[in-house]
């Protein structure tokens, strides 16, 4: 989840505050790591990443702030930019990633390398398919943000056409507690005893979720990767997801669903 970032959120996490913090709490000793290899997993420096020796590489999550055009002290990825100047090795977790790279920063080179995600945790067939629910009353879960990008009108839009349909089906989503304006907006006062929401859920709940659901959906409009559809589909859930180049490169096996 990305949200745009004030200039006092700036002064604490790029300012001297946190430079202070990191000095007191890292400890190193530069002198003595001289050709190691520094890798930034996201675009704060530390005192390493600005001093340290030797070769430099960094992750690159998602360009989603560019694309939604969050500029200077207002974009929370605001060093990612000093950090592809430098960097030896650029990490990208997706292809469409490596794509939106090209498109923003013009790299395109031999720096670039793409690492999927991956899942350690996958259910076994003949436990998952014991007994379905998809045809009766299907359990269909969403996890993570609301807001913005992550589109999660569309599926409110659509558990109401399944409702005026008299279908049967229960929501489970896990998340930050949904607000009166959100259960209002969302119409999720009508589902009654049909919505279950979980706030705070751990991986060993999550699995949980993912496993004894019937169907997974994710709404978002642009992501850097969309672990959840993996996490879903190592449990032997269905997916449905929004026709985007990062997903149907995750899932490009799985049915589409336009959204």
């Amino acid at each position: 989840y990305l949200a745009q970032t004030s200039p006092l959120r700036t002064l604490i996490t790029l300012g001297p505050i946190r430079q202070l913090m990191l000095n007191l709490s890292c400890g190193v000793d530069f002198s003595e790591r001289r050709g190691n290899l520094i890798h930034a997993t996201y675009y704060r420096p530390t005192l390493m990443e600005r001093l340290g020796s030797g070769a430099k590489a960094v992750t690159i999550h998602d360009l989603i702030p560019e694309r939604l055009g969050w500029s200077n002290v207002r974009n929370p990825h605001i060093g990612k930019k000093k950090f592809l100047d430098k960097a030896d090795i650029i990490f990208c977790v997706s292809k469409a990633t490596a794509n939106d790279l090209e498109e923003f920063y013009g790299i395109k080179d031999e720096r670039i390398k793409v690492v999927n995600h991956g899942v350690k945790s996958f259910a076994e067939w003949n436990e998952k398919f014991h007994i379905s629910n998809i045809v009766h009353n299907p359990k269909i879960l969403y996890v993570g943000h609301r807001s913005g990008y992550k589109n999660f009108e569309v599926l409110a839009r659509a558990l109401t056409i399944l409702q005026n349909r008299k279908l049967q089906f229960t929501l489970l989503t896990v998340g930050p507690k949904f607000s009166d304006v959100e259960i209002e907006k969302y119409k999720l006062r009508q589902l009654g005893k049909n919505w279950e929401h979980f706030s705070g859920a751990d991986e060993n709940l999550l699995n949980k979720l993912f496993f004894e659901s019937d169907i997974y959906v994710m709404t978002s409009k642009m992501e850097g990767f969309g672990m959840p559809i993996l996490e879903a589909l190592s449990q032997g859930t269905r997916v449905v997801a929004s026709e985007i180049p990062v997903f149907l490169e995750i899932g490009d096996k799985i049915g589409r669903a336009h959204v």
